[in-house]
């Protein structure tokens, strides 16, 4: 597995690379560590500001990557790759991803020139939004969770691709696994035995969801509850102390075509957990 991790000086990308290196730990994986500059770079000198050469400004970029990665890691920076990128950071980050065949992409929720610490950074959004691997959005001030790996399934393609993901990390881990599955049927005037069959219906489809993990020997148990997923996801993952939430990028919801759906696009940005964003399986 390669993980690489996008950083800029803010505290919120030395919260995703301090969680990056222990998740790379914990997985066996290879780290890399990105920083992206743009264009104009300009050095202020006699008679006037003056560009400089992409060379001199990539090195001048590296220096000041490898003393983050140093001060943020001590001696947990050894073996990653300082990897410096001209362009427009999430371009950058997206390049580098398919270029190092990068297999997690690690984010902060925010970065420089964050408003609000509770809201998806625009960079972070569109590297979830356009990646082709899963994403972990890393939320800052991180907690010590040790809880299981929880993973939000609806039946959909991108559900069924955050198990298989989910699955693998919790075998990596040696941590059981919960799935979790809302139940919608708040219809006006239903009959009660209508939601007792959604009921039935949400179990079975949790249950189904499951199989799979159990089968590799991972521990599984279910939540299935009527809730918007929004609410039941992050509620779970706070009950649990989850040390991972897991969802599709794309539900079942009615704008499929959507980059990202409502309920990822919620918990990337709202949830206190490590919260990985799995895209839909190429066609």
């Amino acid at each position: 597995m390669m993980i690489l991790v996008a950083v800029d000086g803010s505290e919120g990308s030395a919260a995703a690379l301090r969680w990056a290196r222990r998740f790379a730990d914990q997985m066996g994986a290879s780290m890399g560590a990105i920083r992206a500059w743009e264009y104009p770079a300009s050095a202020v000198l006699p008679g006037g500001p003056s560009l400089r050469g992409q060379d001199e400004v990539t090195a001048e970029v590296t220096s000041e990557l490898t003393r983050f990665l140093r001060d943020e890691l001590a001696e947990g920076a050894e073996g990653v790759e300082a990897i410096v990128e001209p362009g427009v950071a999430d371009v950058a980050v997206l390049r580098a991803a398919e270029r190092w065949r990068a297999d997690l992409i690690v984010v902060g929720r925010r970065g420089l020139g964050a408003v609000a610490s509770r809201l998806l950074g625009s960079v972070s959004r569109r590297v979830v939004e356009g990646a082709t691997c899963p994403v972990a959005v890393i939320p800052s001030p991180l907690g010590a969770h040790e809880g299981p790996v929880v993973v939000g399934v609806d039946g959909s393609a991108s559900a069924t691709a955050a198990v298989e993901w989910a699955t693998e990390v919790a075998l990596a881990l040696s941590s059981p696994m919960v799935v979790v599955h809302a139940v919608s049927y708040e219809l006006p005037g239903s009959p009660y035995s209508f939601g007792d069959a959604m009921d039935r219906a949400g179990q079975a489809l949790a249950e189904e969801q499951s199989r799979p993990p159990r089968e590799a020997g991972v521990e599984v148990r279910t939540v299935v509850r009527a809730l918007d997923p929004r609410a039941l996801i992050p509620e779970t993952a706070d009950e649990l102390d989850a040390r991972l939430v897991v969802v599709g990028s794309r539900g079942t919801g009615p704008i499929a075509s959507l980059l990202m759906g409502s309920t990822a696009s919620y918990l990337a940005e709202q949830c206190d957990h490590p919260t990985v964003v799995v895209p839909r399986p190429a066609p």
